[in-house]
C-alpha cells in the first residue's frame, strides 16, 4: 500500500488542474492574449508533473505485485519440487525395505510420512494464500490449480509408501515368501 500512498490526492489535484486548464484554454481561445497564453503554458508543467507522479505510483504498484507474484510462484514451485523428492525417496525406500527385509528402513519411511503430510498442508496454504492475495488469471491460475492437484497426488504417493512400509514391518515377522521380483518390477525399481 505504501506505493499508492497519496495517489488519490495526487489524482484529485490532477483532475482539478486539468479542469482548470480546460477553462483557461477556452478563455484564451475566446479572447487570445499574452497573459492568457502564459497561464495555459505555466499549468502544463504542473499537470505533466502530477501525471508523472500518478503514473509512477501506478507502475510501481504493478511491478511490486509482479515481483511478489513471481517470488510466490517460485516458492510454491520449490516446495512442490521438495515434496516430489520426499515422496520419490519414500517410495524408493519402502521398496528397498521390502526387498532387503529391512524393518528399520520401513520404520523410517513411516515416520517421514508425517513430514510429507506437513509439507502437503504447507503447499496448500501457500496456494490458497496466493489465490486470495493475487487473484490470478489465465496461466498463473492454471499453475496454482495444477499445483494443488499435483500436491494432492504426491501426498497420496507418500501415503502409499507409508502403507507399503507398514506391510513390510508386518510381513518381516512372518515366515512367508513375498514375490519381490514382481513387486519391484511393478514399482519400476
Amino acid at each position: 500500500m505504501l506505493a499508492l500512498e497519496g495517489l488519490e490526492e495526487n489524482f484529485r489535484f490532477l483532475v482539478l488542474e486539468v479542469t482548470s486548464q480546460v477553462s483557461e484554454t477556452r478563455a484564451f481561445l475566446s479572447a487570445p492574449s499574452h497573459e492568457g497564453y502564459d497561464k495555459v503554458v505555466s499549468r502544463d508543467d504542473y499537470i505533466d508533473n502530477l501525471k508523472n507522479i500518478v503514473e509512477e505510483k501506478c507502475i510501481s504498484k504493478i511491478h511490486t505485485e509482479r515481483g511478489l507474484s513471481k517470488r510466490d510462484i517460485d516458492r510454491i514451485r520449490d516446495q512442490v519440487t521438495e515434496m516430489g523428492a520426499l515422496t520419490g525417496q519414500a517410495l524408493h525406500d519402502c521398496m528397498k525395505a521390502l526387498v532387503d527385509n529391512n524393518r528399520q528402513l520401513a520404520y523410517a519411511v513411516i515416520l517421514r510420512d508425517q513430514y510429507v503430510d506437513e509439507k502437503e498442508k504447507e503447499i496448500d496454504r501457500l496456494c490458497l494464500e496466493f489465490l486470495v492475495r493475487q487473484q490470478p488469471v489465465a496461466g498463473t491460475l492454471r499453475f496454482v490449480y495444477s499445483t494443488i492437484r499435483i500436491n494432492l497426488e504426491l501426498e497420496r504417493v507418500g501415503d502409499y509408501a507409508e502403507s507399503i512400509a507398514r506391510q513390510v514391518v508386518k510381513l518381516s515377522q512372518l515366515p512367508v515368501e513375498i514375490p519381490k521380483d514382481w513387486l519391484v518390477e511393478i514399482a519400476g525399481h
